[in-house]
């Protein structure tokens, strides 16, 4: 078995936050009625198999983030549990933890600020880079 690098890590873990993540390999039948009549947000493009024992250790790591930056810990929130692209991080969320008086201000307003995409992207390669070292 190949060592999964980062990126299919917390793919990994993004999927396994979304699931029941009960460990117990039994889900009510009640839970699965509700489930199919609600929309999915994000489903993962590779399954990639993590134990609960690993997807806990990077979400320890992943609050170590949290704590000393929350801006990039709302970006890898954004881009591996709700499955945004970089684009819409730049778009909604971004803008306003870096502009946060702006945040009031409608989208087509003049004064608007706007993150660019690659911007994110390379915020998130530092995420990454960051959690990796938490989890060496």
């Amino acid at each position: 078995m190949t060592e999964l690098d980062i990126k299919d890590k917390l793919a990994a873990w993004g999927a396994w936050s979304r699931s029941d993540s009960s460990g117990l390999g039994y889900i009510s039948p009640c839970l699965l009625i509700m489930r199919g009549n609600v929309a999915e947000t994000c489903r993962a493009p590779r399954a990639h198999y993590i134990s609960d024992d690993e997807a806990m250790l990077i979400d320890a790591a992943i609050k170590m983030l949290r704590q000393d930056y929350e801006v990039l810990f709302q970006i890898v929130r954004r881009k591996y549990y709700r499955c945004w692209t970089a684009k819409e991080i730049a778009q909604h969320y971004l803008t306003d933890i870096e502009y946060p008086r702006l945040a009031h201000l409608d989208w087509e307003h003049k004064d608007k600020k706007r993150s660019d995409h690659r911007h994110v992207g390379l915020m998130l390669k530092e995420a990454e880079r960051m959690i990796e070292q938490y989890l060496a």
